[in-house]
């Protein structure tokens, strides 16, 4: 029998879980301080003496504080302390948010977490808890979602709305809950990527761009005014004061503006000729801030991003463009490809979270993308589209293969074999008139180097590049990952591998590949890891999880999830999306 999918549910209103007290910060900091060595012990071999510096313990450092300080009253110092969490890790925990003792985040990078839940929240890569931003529910407060104990979100799962999560539940890897959840259940996706043909490499456009006039600094400066502007105004649905001069000040000195200032400077320092000091400029972005605006791209004034971390953007776009956690406008091959092989977006589009555009697309004025929505193809203004594959429901926890695969031999290849290999297969992709940012190359150099000091035992080595690598890059490598010569890394923000492939293995921005925690909450051995085949391609969005293999040369298109053993020569794809028009209001 069809297991009812949670949109034909019916949601069930939870009372909010009273805020800890401020006394009980030593006891809260040492049980997350537990949890978060446990699982870094059986990740990288030994108890690193340093442990204090792991990113995921890092952010939820931070967020405790935040949320001491919001507890007495220091509502400046909460504010400053999580700025500041989600300049280091990339984490967004608003100090609002109510957690219990016990969390642990491995991959903080680009993690969104506005809600209150209880003990022992586990959050992998990517993941999202949050309120749906609507005039409806704006005006109520942004009603959040609540988590009982020992939840587990899997890869690229995401919880939205005012829900209720029962104690022990868990979120399968690239699902999304949008209605309640009872306790110890398990939401999977309901409709799974279909194997077909890949469509036509789609050519660039046979007509030229309209011209931009952002050469000129009043109409850069008109446009982050702009920006300003918006910002207030989403700022004000939630009970802000008038736009005094003080507010926009402060409004001005909001990580999201800051790094749309920063942006703004390179695309006029690009258009303008300097283009050496706009790449400086997008490499601080990088940097600071682990969003990734190529100067190129042209945005309208109006702008609001509210959550950097992870974001690619290489696009033209019209005024107010709203883009949510974790998503993507870029071209098919890469980040930094030419502007005419990228999307064209109208005014008034907002993206959903783990949304991407992909593509020489254009999309019309006033479209809306819903939740897990991933587009490469034409849209007329006017319209919602909404992604099948965003539907969930119950299931089972996914069971191992009855003959798991083979673990390649480690020490099959040499560092010179690897460092060669790495090289031509850049200058092969470079030969067909494609660029590879430096971060990319800083991201692969530094994997190399930590994966060569863990194959020789020396584990704090390995370590020590591998936060690094953390840390400049926003990537999450394991160390003991093994992956073949040819590596290709176009924007590493967000990527997460924790594995083994072949040679010529491609990453595209936000994938991921790994395997979900023991019971214990400790990191899966290698043996219960993916293995990936020569020549795999993973674009935005792709995620390969569990004991399985993926065979060579398949492709996983954006928004693919992978659960089950993957074929040689097979390219996933991701169901049509539907469109419905969207009403003048909104």
């Amino acid at each position: 029998m069809r297991q009812p999918c949670w949109s034909e549910r019916r949601v069930v209103a939870e009372p909010v879980p009273s805020p800890s007290p401020p006394s009980g910060l030593r006891n809260l900091l040492a049980q997350d301080a537990r949890a978060s060595r446990r699982y870094q012990e059986s990740r990288f071999g030994y108890r690193p003496a340093t442990w204090w510096l792991d990113p995921g313990f890092v952010a939820v450092a931070l967020h405790r504080l935040g949320r001491w300080a919001r507890l007495r009253g220091h509502g400046f110092l909460a504010r400053l302390l999580t700025q500041a969490n989600t300049l280091v890790t990339g984490a967004e925990i608003p100090a609002d948010s109510a957690i219990g003792p016990g969390l642990l985040l491995p991959t903080p990078l680009a993690l969104c977490l506005s809600g209150h839940a209880g003990r022992d929240l586990t959050m992998l890569a990517l993941t999202g808890v949050g309120s749906r931003m609507r005039e409806d529910d704006a005006a109520a407060g942004g009603a959040l979602p609540v988590l009982g104990d020992g939840v587990s979100m899997g890869f690229l799962s995401g919880i939205m709305k005012a829900v209720r999560i029962g104690d022990g539940a868990t979120i399968a890897p690239g699902a999304g809950a949008l209605f309640d959840m009872p306790a110890g259940s398990r939401g999977v996706s309901a409709v799974a990527p279909q194997a077909g043909d890949p469509p036509p490499v789609p050519k660039p456009r046979p007509h030229a761009l309209p011209p931009c006039d952002h050469g000129r600094w009043s109409a850069t400066w008109r446009d982050y005014r702009a920006d300003i502007d918006r910002t207030i105004a989403e700022m004000q649905r939630f009970g802000t004061g008038p736009a005094s001069f003080r507010l926009r000040l402060r409004t001005a000195l909001f990580s999201p503006l800051v790094a749309l200032l920063t942006y703004r400077i390179a695309h006029w320092l690009h258009l303008r000729g300097l283009r050496r000091i706009a790449r400086a400029c997008a490499l601080l972005n990088r940097l600071f801030h682990k969003v990734t605006i190529v100067p190129q791209a042209c945005l309208g004034g109006g702008a609001f991003l509210p959550h950097l971390a992870g974001t690619l953007i290489n696009a033209r776009a019209g005024r107010n463009l709203t883009l949510y956690a974790n998503t993507v406008c870029a071209p098919w091959h890469g980040a930094h490809a030419p502007l005419d092989e990228a999307p064209q977006l109208g005014d008034d589009v907002r993206i959903g979270a783990h949304g991407a555009i992909i593509g020489p697309v254009d999309i019309g004025d006033r479209v809306f993308l819903a939740m897990k929505v991933n587009l490469f193809d034409t849209v007329p203004g006017g319209q919602g589209v909404f992604s099948p594959m965003a539907r969930v429901q119950l299931g089972e926890a996914q069971a191992s293969p009855a003959q798991a695969p083979a673990l390649p031999e480690p020490g099959a290849w040499s560092a010179d074999a690897l460092r060669r290999g790495d090289a031509q297969r850049r200058a092969a992709w470079m030969a067909q008139g494609r660029r590879i940012g430096l971060a990319g190359r800083i991201a692969v150099a530094l994997y190399r180097r930590s994966h060569a000091h863990h194959a020789a035992g020396r584990l704090r080595r390995a370590r020590w590049a591998w936060l690094a690598n953390v840390y400049c890059n926003g990537i999450d490598i394991a160390p003991m990952s093994r992956i073949g010569p040819g590596l290709l890394i176009d924007a590493p923000a967000g990527i997460a591998f924790h594995g083994c492939a072949g040679r010529d293995l491609t990453l595209m921005a936000q994938t991921i590949v790994g395997a979900e925690l023991t019971a214990d909450r400790r990191s899966p051995s290698l043996e219960a890891a993916p293995i990936l085949g020569d020549g795999i391609t993973l674009h935005p969005h792709a995620v390969v999880a569990g004991r399985i293999a993926v065979g060579d040369r398949s492709i996983l298109y954006p928004g693919c999830t992978a659960l089950s053993t993957v074929p040689s020569d097979v390219t996933l794809m991701p169901r049509p999306p539907r469109l419905r028009p969207v009403p003048e209001a909104r």
